[in-house]
């Protein structure tokens, strides 16, 4: 069988293609999307760190909707625009600013459903969620909650049209000109008068009399939609979901909140919201499976690498307490683990406690899959229990993460096509 990660088989389940590709084709090049695939985890790594390996593939993925962004970038630039961002995401100023956003967020979603005695899950927390925090961190109007998730939806399917769908580019390159429309007024107004709010640290960092340019604050705010949306929405959904699945675990967790930041690092070892990756050679590479050229495109299967049990010992299970891996590491990861590390501090003081809705032997959560994404479409539970104590220190909070992985993994087909030569293909089969 040869392996096919646009195959409904895939979207479906893609754990036993990507064990097939692990043993027996570890570097593929995939025709349909003109890119190599490398799905072992010492590939994987490499292609994270190596600098044989670069982002110019962003050119072509993500600037057509986002504008230019730091993940395009390269030397000089990349070091100014990381400097002058990342600094937004760090330490007291970070928790001090956005934590009480984060926790109002939570509550209030919360809120809206806590008395019904069961819930959607993702449709009415999940998929919400990050949108509305991300909105209020760069202090614009909560009213505005509902375009912008019109806009982040626009720009997510885009970034998912693997068949190049006219109507989803030209809905993807509209909504880029309306985000714009949007904000630039808005950008120019934080110039000349700041505020207390993400947008404005953005719009005034300067290092060196170096600042951001308008347009490079309007890119970042549309890669933070995409990045900090939908890769949370889905990491949340399948940790709840994995937790409820092995309620032992759940039970440890909920006894000691230390552990949840061992339950989000596990969760995107084990089931990865963000299947691949993508990058491109600079020289030709010798891979564990055969040679890379130079100018290719190069996808790095994140899902297939984190079970690799190469590396790993026990790489299927699900170890929450044991705490796991997730790729996505190299220069372009900017500040999002810090991100990730608030959202786990702040989950260790309270947090929604769903169980599964309906019959136990039926179905009853939705899977949602892009090939590049992977997550739940819709997630029923039954009557939350929330913890004791009602102090506002003490009310659901939730939190925001784009981790590393989420803003380097999405874009459309590969363009350029009919340029790359084949690797030889070596099939492991005593690997197995």
């Amino acid at each position: 069988m040869t392996p096919d990660i646009l195959s409904p088989e895939f979207s479906e389940n893609p754990f036993p293609v990507l064990e097939l590709m692990r043993n027996e084709y570890p570097v593929y090049f995939h025709e349909a999307m003109n890119s190599y695939m490398i799905s072992r985890y010492e590939d994987v790594e490499r292609a994270f760190k190596d600098p044989a390996f670069n982002s110019n593939n962003y050119e072509w993925q993500l600037e057509p909707v986002h504008g230019p962004t730091i993940l395009q970038m390269e030397g000089r630039d990349h070091s100014r625009h990381r400097n002058l961002v990342t600094p937004a995401f760090r330490g007291a100023d970070l928790r001090e600013k956005f934590a009480p956003i984060i926790e109002r967020n939570s509550a209030e979603l919360i809120e809206a459903w806590r008395a019904e005695g069961q819930v959607d899950f993702v449709q009415q927390y999940t998929t919400r969620f990050p949108i509305n925090v991300i909105v209020d961190m760069l202090g614009l109007p909560k009213s505005d909650h509902d375009r912008f998730h019109a806009w982040y939806s626009s720009i997510m399917a885009f970034l998912s049209n693997l068949i190049g769908a006219p109507d989803v580019m030209a809905a993807g390159i509209r909504t880029r000109d309306e985000l714009q429309e949007y904000m630039l007024p808005i950008i120019a107004e934080r110039r000349s008068s700041p505020g207390d709010d993400l947008l404005t640290t953005l719009c005034q960092a300067e290092i060196d009399g170096e600042r951001l340019s308008d347009i490079e604050v309007k890119a970042f705010v549309s890669l933070l939609l995409t990045a900090g949306g939908e890769t949370t929405d889905k990491s949340m959904a399948n940790m709840f979901w994995r937790l409820i699945e092995h309620p032992e675990q759940m039970e440890a967790v909920r006894a000691d909140r230390s552990l949840i930041r061992n339950a989000f690092a596990e969760t995107l070892r084990h089931t990865p919201p963000v299947q691949m990756i993508m990058r491109e050679t600079a020289t030709d590479v010798e891979m564990s499976g055969g040679t890379i050229p130079a100018g290719a495109t190069v996808t790095c299967l994140l899902a297939g690498a984190n079970r690799d049990p190469r590396k790993l010992r026990r790489p299927r299970p699900l170890r929450h307490l044991q705490g796991g891996s997730g790729h996505g590491e190299g220069p372009h990861g900017g500040g999002q683990p810090h991100l990730l590390r608030l959202r786990a501090a702040l989950l260790r003081r309270r947090h929604p406690r769903p169980h599964r809705g309906g019959d136990r032997d039926q179905p009853t959560a939705g899977r949602h899959g892009t090939h590049r994404l992977r997550g739940w479409s819709a997630h029923p539970g039954r009557r939350v229990h929330p913890l004791a104590g009602s102090h506002a220190a003490d009310r659901p909070p939730g939190g925001l993460t784009t981790p590393t992985a989420s803003l380097n993994s999405i874009g459309p087909r590969n363009p350029r096509r009919g340029t790359k030569s084949h690797p030889t293909q070596e099939r492991n089969s005593n690997e197995h």
